[in-house]
């Protein structure tokens, strides 16, 4: 499983730079509570994959929280600011934690998929007056969306991760780039978390 874990040392530089493009340009905590969460499912699977400790339980825990939780968050962290109303960012966080608690007890098929893909399609929305920004958050979402077809396409299992890990990678760095176009509705404290 060499190049499973070695692929997560690029999924950590995505979200290394997706911190670092944050730190100043969201308050909003939220983005930063799911880039940690992913950060350290990304570290144990790159134990995990080189077998340098056996942290397959904690690894599966973590990925399942990013998966289900830090995604659909980083996702509506970045937004959070482009919704006219804090209302309705804050119905969307709910609906985030009803569905980590619903596939904790009893898996629904493809929900947070929908879920992630919806607020990414929402992201590009916002970012039609913009032509990097719009192009880049557009390759992003094809990357996110590839990753669906590689258990069928690699039979190797190393590689399927690999690319996975390389996609989702892509991803997080090309929405994070894209991010940086949104423009804010409003700069009141009611469009940010923790602040």
């Amino acid at each position: 499983m060499i190049v499973a874990g070695l692929s997560e040392l690029f999924l950590l530089w995505a979200l290394g730079f997706a911190f670092y493009t944050n730190r100043h340009t969201h308050k909003n905590h939220l983005v930063v509570i799911a880039l940690f969460i992913t950060t350290f499912a990304a570290v144990m699977g790159f134990i995990r994959y080189l077998e340098l400790a056996d942290t397959q339980s904690l690894h599966q825990s973590l990925s399942f929280a990013a998966k289900h939780g830090a995604m659909p968050g980083f996702l509506l962290g970045l937004l959070w600011s482009t919704f006219k109303r804090a209302i309705i960012a804050y119905a969307l966080l709910t609906i985030v934690v009803i569905n980590i608690v619903i596939h904790s007890i009893s898996p629904i098929p493809m929900s947070t998929d929908i879920l992630i893909v919806g607020l990414s399609l929402y992201l590009i929305y916002e970012l039609r007056g913009d032509r990097r920004p719009l192009y880049c958050g557009i390759i992003g979402l094809a990357l996110l969306l590839s990753t669906l077809i590689w258990g069928a396409i690699i039979a190797d299992k190393s590689l399927s991760i690999g690319a996975f890990h390389l996609c989702l990678g892509g991803f997080i760095a090309c929405i994070t780039f894209a991010a940086k176009g949104l423009a804010p509705v409003t700069a009141t404290p009611q469009t940010t978390i923790g602040t």
